[in-house]
């Protein structure tokens, strides 16, 4: 989470993909209320740029974390449902 801050914190909080990775670290820390803070910002910059994909996944990202529960990405291969990220 210290690297994602300071990467954010260099950034000026400008760049959407060091926001969307800080949201994901304070997730996986319990720290919902500011992952979604965060992820909003990245939302909002993401739609600014129109990068449509990092739009989506951030969209994505915030709906698990307003539930409650940190985002993972899915495994690159075939797995039991109960073994993938299910939604919230």
């Amino acid at each position: 989470m210290t690297l994602a801050e300071l990467a954010c914190r260099k950034t000026a909080d400008k760049d959407a993909r060091c926001l969307n990775t800080l949201a994901a670290a304070y997730a996986e820390a319990g720290r919902f209320d500011d992952a979604v803070r965060t992820a909003a910002r990245a939302e909002a910059l993401a739609a600014a740029t129109r990068d449509d994909s990092l739009l989506a996944d951030t969209q994505t990202h915030l709906r698990f974390y307003r539930a409650g529960k940190p985002w993972h990405d899915p495994l690159p291969f075939h797995q039991p449902a109960e073994l993938g990220a299910a939604d919230p």
